[in-house]
């Protein structure tokens, strides 16, 4: 059985804000580092049982509720226990989007094998290639599918 409990400190910013009289810039943002400081814990939240972590930011130590998707991530990389985690560097991808009728900024935090696709889904990622896409002489901007150089018969 888990321990239930609450967590002290602020919580991680996707967004500028203020703080006494100061103006910071937000505590993580797309294609940040930053590292895991504990175990995590659980706690009751507004949606839930979540898994809270403090991080090190860029601000100073926060904490983060992680989402599925990332602790999934996170297991594949560093294993199923969250004690192997601490002091673990990851990547932070974040993305637009609506929540329940509220538009939010979702962070997805995870290994470095990882990113956001095309539709914005965190995935595994293979190791890039050193050779380039094809392009179409000329058009330095266009990715054109391999089919499009595939021989015809």
């Amino acid at each position: 059985m888990l321990k239930k409990t609450s967590v002290a400190g602020a919580f991680a910013r996707k967004e500028e804000y203020s703080y006494e009289g100061k103006t910071y810039s937000a505590d993580i943002q797309n294609g940040d580092t930053v590292t895991i400081l504990n175990k995590g814990d659980i706690i009751s939240g507004e949606f839930g049982e979540q898994y809270v972590f403090s991080i090190k930011t860029r601000n100073g130590d926060k904490n983060v509720a992680l989402n599925q998707t990332s602790i999934n991530a996170l297991i594949d990389a560093l294993g199923d226990e969250s004690e192997q985690w601490a002091g673990a560097e990851v990547k932070v991808s974040t993305r637009k989007d609506t929540v329940a009728g509220k538009r939010a900024i979702i962070a997805y935090f995870h290994p470095t094998s990882y990113a956001l696709n095309e539709w914005g889904d965190l995935e595994k990622v293979e190791h890039e290639s050193s050779v380039d896409s094809p392009k179409k002489a000329g058009n330095t901007d266009v990715d054109y599918p391999e089919e499009y150089f595939a021989p015809t018969v």
